[in-house]
């Protein structure tokens, strides 16, 4: 079976005024299809620099020194403009442990859904609103047309996780 992700020795340095730090050193691992990983550590070990890595997202002062990172057969650290934005939202994505800070206050959860829809895929709005409604029925709420018409500060931090 062929690794969904594959990581190989991936190294993420953050510049901190006269000195280097090595926030990845050096990580490996891959996932299968079909399986869950997790990143377990304490507090300031890399697993949000390593996943924020995997999708290509390291911002300045961080900087990718070395790795590869393949997901889907795409090497993503490789990936630029367009393809990369094709891939990330759409193929992969990162889901915050404070994921309700990433939700906009003010529009409904399924506008929001069904907004990343229309961002990736040329459909309507009726069918990107169907997608939504689709999609949280996928996660399994128990009333995903109420999760849908609700705004962010009325759902559970997990049901937000899951939006």
């Amino acid at each position: 079976m062929d690794d969904l992700l594959r990581i190989e020795d991936l190294r993420v340095t953050y510049r901190q005024r006269d000195r280097t730090v090595k926030a990845v050193d050096g990580v490996s691992l891959s996932l299968a299809h079909g399986r869950t990983l997790a990143l377990v550590g304490e507090s300031g070990c890399g697993k949000t620099t390593t996943a924020l890595a995997t999708l290509n997202l390291v911002a300045p002062p961080g900087r990718i020194e070395s790795g590869r990172v393949i997901f889907a057969g795409h090497d993503v650290l490789r990936l630029h403009g367009e393809a990369l934005r094709a891939l990330r939202g759409r193929e992969i994505s990162m889901i915050f442990q404070g994921a309700s800070s990433g939700l906009n206050p003010v529009m409904s959860i399924g506008a929001q859904v069904a907004e990343m829809v229309r961002t990736h895929q040329r459909v309507s709005r009726a069918e990107a609103k169907r997608i939504a409604l689709d999609a949280l029925r996928q996660q399994q709420f128990a009333e995903p047309e109420r999760v849908a018409a609700a705004y962010p500060f009325q759902l559970s931090g997990g049901m937000a996780q899951g939006s």
